[in-house]
């Protein structure tokens, strides 16, 4: 799981502040791994940073992966976002 998390994390490498960055590996060097995908759904938001499509499939898939509800994620989405 360390590992699939530090590739997504890889992909907003330029995109996401470098503290913030550093605080989502750590967390998941640390095996904090659910933590550490709230916390980056969260700073993506909070940034307003774009998340593409395939970026979000694979969050989508980490959070069933490690029993994290919709909620972790779904505010990225712009079509759950707009829906309700």
């Amino acid at each position: 799981m360390e590992e699939r998390l530090l590739d997504l994390l890889e992909r907003f490498r330029e995109r996401l502040p470098s503290q913030d960055f550093a605080h989502v590996q750590e967390m998941a060097t640390h095996l904090e791994w659910g933590i550490g995908l709230e916390d980056l759904c969260t700073q993506l938001y909070e940034h307003s940073i774009p998340v593409e499509p395939s970026e979000l499939e694979t969050i989508k898939t980490l959070t069933s992966a490690m029993g994290l509800p919709p909620a972790t994620w779904r505010f990225l989405d712009p079509e759950t976002r707009t829906a309700g």
